[in-house]
Order: C-alpha cells, then structure tokens, then sequence
C-alpha cells in the first residue's frame, strides 16, 4: 500500500445480507449418487449387447461419445435428457414403479 492512501472498506449494508447456504468450494464434485451408478451400468450393458461402439451410441441419441464414456465409467452424472436420448436410441423403455403403479416413460 503506498503511503499515505487509505485503505479502502467495504461495509456491508442489511440489504445485501451475506449469501446462504454452502460454499461453492464445499460442494462436492464428481460424486454421483448410487441411482447413477446403476443407471452407468445399465447403459453400458446394453450398449455392449447392442453391440455399438461408443461412437455409434453417440451419433444414434445426439449425445457425444466423451459424455457416453464418462457416464459409464461413473465420472459424470447424466442428466435425465441424455438418459432419455440413450434408452431411445438403444430402443429401451423405463418403467417408474411407484406404490401399485406402473408409469411407462
């Protein structure tokens, strides 16, 4: 600091409260939850049947064959979209059990 300045202040007003909730540094990161494992591994499954290379699963649901790979090696969490986009390209239909009811997706 050069002599003579001051040191500048913030204060910080009620109406900018600090922000809630977690620190975006103790957000966890590359940890899916246990449904996205099941879920990686069904993909894979059935991509292996199916007898598609990563590449051809990519061109066939739109979704790139980096994300495929880290999907199902458990590095990503696929978001419902790109799940949806493989069960159709793969022509597989998810069923939602819930309590007595079944939901075809």
């Amino acid at each position: 600091m050069i002599r003579g300045m001051k040191k500048p202040h913030s204060k910080r007003s009620d109406s900018n409260p600090p922000p809630s909730g977690p620190r975006p540094s103790s957000i966890p990161t590359g940890l899916p939850a246990p449904a996205c494992y099941v879920v990686a591994d069904i993909l894979r499954q059935v991509r292996l049947k199916l007898g598609l290379s990563l590449s051809e699963a990519g061109k066939l649901s739109g979704v790139s064959d980096s994300m495929i790979a880290f999907i199902e090696k458990k590095e990503a969490v696929p978001t419902l979209d790109k799940v949806f986009r493989l069960l159709d390209a793969y022509r597989i239909q998810m069923v939602l059990v819930a309590g007595n009811t079944q939901y075809r997706l």
